[in-house]
């Protein structure tokens, strides 16, 4: 069974995936940014951290002058009452019908037991 919920949901899991998630995250960055060879020189110099860091000015710089003004969040929208099963429907209509008829003719069989 689906959940009720329209939202991901790890349980009590939740903040233990999330803090490994990071702790990975900063790993594979730090990791990246260190250099391969020592000493450190032009021709060998680890450009990721230059390439990282005007990614993120570039960003940032999106966010701050046009981001914020453009950007809306997604509302929590029911979308079960906008959104139809047109393939398949009278296929489903009637697998949930012959669900149901069997459900009750077991309940109705364990009643009389």
């Amino acid at each position: 069974m689906l959940h009720a919920s329209p939202r991901w949901d790890f349980g009590v899991w939740s903040n233990p995936v999330y803090i490994v998630a990071i702790l990975y995250s900063v790993l594979v960055i730090i990791v990246a940014f260190i250099p391969q060879t020592h000493p450190v020189t032009a021709d060998t110099m680890n450009y990721t951290v230059l390439i990282m860091t005007c990614l993120a000015v570039a960003m940032i710089a999106g966010w701050l002058f046009e981001g914020r003004s453009k950007f809306s969040p997604l509302r929590n929208v029911d979308i079960d009452s906008d959104v139809q099963v047109i393939e398949g429907l009278e296929e489903a209509i009637e697998q949930c019908d012959q669900d149901k008829r069997q459900k009750a003719h077991v309940i109705a069989h364990d009643q009389t037991a």
